[in-house]
């Protein structure tokens, strides 16, 4: 930025007509009051500049209550407060120079801070550095009217008990060096064109108690120059911004922390890139998204990082476009690990969950106190397959009136108290499960009611399906009232699958069969054990396999038979206690 060579056109204090014989501009007292002190405190009696202009390294100047309308130009490390209610006035002045930036206090110094002013009406800046210093610090300031806000940059830069209003760009941008921190606290930023609270650069950066309304970003984050660069938020309210909070990329090992956010009535809720993130105690609500910005929360972490997701509560959000990425409640891509707790989601309108892969091989997932209510296409919970060896596990969720249900692709796959409720898309299971040849799947105590199918078709709208898995077990499990087969065990990839199921109640459906397995190329083995399969399209039990046992269930009011055996004689089957 080009400085202004501290020129004052309207000059001084308006609204002081006495003046107190005792604080001549420029007297000063030392710190000892013998004259001796290294620093002093000037008291401003005329212009601020004035007093700037006769300080020393380490003075404080002090501003009496009043209206100023100059441009201030600091270039020594010097504090600047005020000590009643002060007014810097930019509107009715310009540069002497019109290649001159009109900036309210611009600093060419090291070591600067400035507290307690109002600054309204500067055509640039209010504040704003021309090269980076050592140490900026800004504290209970009030910004308004001004083309930007707080422009610095530094290696320290500290910002607290401030509001910005009416900025035409962005309310506070701060640039710390590589190694340098950011401190952020107790700030409201309002009706900002640009982002409300940017922040590039800096090895640790901490913004809490923020409340953000109206502007581009709430707030907003970047990596810049940057390693390993540490994030803290907490305690920011963002309110009808574009989007409410981007942490963007940064190089090395980074690490994102957010807690206690709500973000409200936007484009674009909760966006971060990092490699550990952690995101606890958080909402996103009332949200229309397109593809550009597809989800309330979108966590990017690396092939090896960690995403921990806590406290989540996700409430309408809408797309602008039909397209299956928008509209998403919580997107989660790569990461190695990723644990996601106490999560509630209603009424978004693309994937309620989705974890993603890009890059990621050999991840673990784990999702746990899930409640997902209603959405407008895609799934309650989608996660991809990672490639490598991953391991998926679902507990204690609940979902209901989603168009599609529950779909995970993994080697092992946990699903426990999983209730699935309405699967109104038609042709999704409600929930469906894709392995590999050496995988292995557990459900146990699980309840999948409603699944809607799209035609006379027995594998649209089933009720759980299964895709190879070397081991699968499936025990105490509610499948009721589907469309297709309401158990439906099928190989692809896999030889000598052994299938166990036990204490499963399937009734009623549509189309197909009540407990399916379809059996591989190999020899396998089922046991099926106190299980009940009624009132169904085709067969109460359709087994395939060489190697079947039957023990203690039954069948009744199906279409066809209560069981059919693929690859055996009933002879050749272990039967007992049962009534097929």
């Amino acid at each position: 930025m080009v400085g202004i060579g501290g020129s004052v056109v309207a000059a001084g204090c308006l609204g002081s007509d006495d003046e107190d014989p005792s604080t001549e501009n420029g007297s000063s007292d030392d710190d000892d009051g013998d004259g001796t002190g290294d620093s002093e405190t000037i008291t401003v009696d005329d212009t601020i500049q004035s007093a700037v202009d006769s300080a020393q390294s380490g003075d404080t100047i002090e501003i009496p209550e009043g209206t100023y309308e100059e441009f201030v130009r600091i270039e020594t490390d010097l504090s600047l407060t005020a000590t009643g209610d002060v007014v810097l006035e930019g509107a009715n002045i310009e540069p002497e120079d019109s290649d001159d930036d009109a900036v309210g206090i611009e600093v060419d110094a090291s070591d600067v801070s400035v507290a307690g002013v109002e600054i309204v009406g500067y055509a640039d800046a209010a504040i704003a550095t021309i090269e980076s210093a050592s140490s900026i610090s800004v504290s209970d300031v009030q910004i308004a009217d001004c083309v930007e806000g707080v422009v610095v940059e530094a290696d320290e830069i500290v910002l607290q008990d401030s509001a910005f209003g009416e900025i035409d760009g962005a309310g506070a941008s701060l640039v710390a060096s590589r190694s340098g921190t950011v401190t952020v606290e107790s700030v409201t930023v309002e009706d900002c064109g640009g982002n409300g609270v940017d922040v590039q650069g800096g090895e640790s950066v901490t913004i809490s108690d923020v409340q953000a309304t109206a502007n581009d970003r709430g707030v907003r984050i970047h990596g810049g120059d940057a390693r390993d660069q540490t994030a803290e938020i907490r305690d920011v309210i963002a309110t009808g911004n574009e989007r409410g909070i981007v942490i963007e990329e940064a190089s090395g090992d980074s690490e994102r922390s957010l807690e206690h956010v709500e973000i409200r009535d936007g484009t674009g809720g909760i966006e971060v890139v990092g490699d550990t993130i952690t995101l606890e105690d958080a909402l996103v609500s009332d949200h229309s998204l397109g593809v550009t910005h597809r989800s309330a929360i979108l966590l990017e972490s690396s092939p090896d990082g960690h995403v921990t997701v806590n406290d989540i509560e996700v409430t309408d959000i809408e797309a602008s476009s039909s397209n299956d990425k928008a509209g998403r409640g919580l997107t989660v891509i790569d990461g190695g690990e990723v644990e996601m707790v106490d999560i509630e989601i209603t009424r978004a309108y693309g994937n309620v969950i989705h974890v993603e892969t890009e890059d990621g091989r050999d991840r673990s997932v784990s999702i746990t106190d899930a409640q997902l209510v209603s959405n407008g296409l895609s799934s309650a919970i989608q996660v991809d397959d990672a490639g490598g060896t991953n391991s998926i596990v679902l507990e204690r969720i609940r979902t209901e009136d989603t168009v599609r249900g529950i779909e995970i692709v993994g080697d092992t796959v946990t699903v426990e108290e999983v209730d699935v409720n309405g699967v109104v898309g038609g042709g999704s299971p409600g929930i469906g499960i894709e392995s590999t040849a050496d995988g292995e799947v557990v459900l146990e105590d699980i309840s999948v009611t409603g699944a809607e199918g799209g035609s006379s078709y027995s594998p649209w709208g089933r009720g759980v399906e299964v895709v190879d898995g070397e081991s699968v077990t499936i025990s105490d499990a509610s499948l009721t009232q589907n469309y297709g087969d309401n158990l439906s065990i099928e190989a692809d990839a896999v030889r000598d699958q052994s299938i166990q199921i036990e204490s499963v109640f399937a009734e009623t459906n549509t189309a197909g069969s009540g407990i399916v397995t379809a059996g591989s190329s190999g020899s396998d083995t089922v046991e099926i054990t106190d299980c009940d399969s009624n009132n169904h399209a085709a067969y109460g039990f359709d087994i395939g396999g060489e190697s079947i046992s039957i023990e203690n269930c039954s069948a009744a009011d199906n279409d066809r038979d209560g069981l059919n055996l693929r690859d055996i004689d009933e002879a050749e089957a272990n039967i007992s206690g049962s009534n097929l």
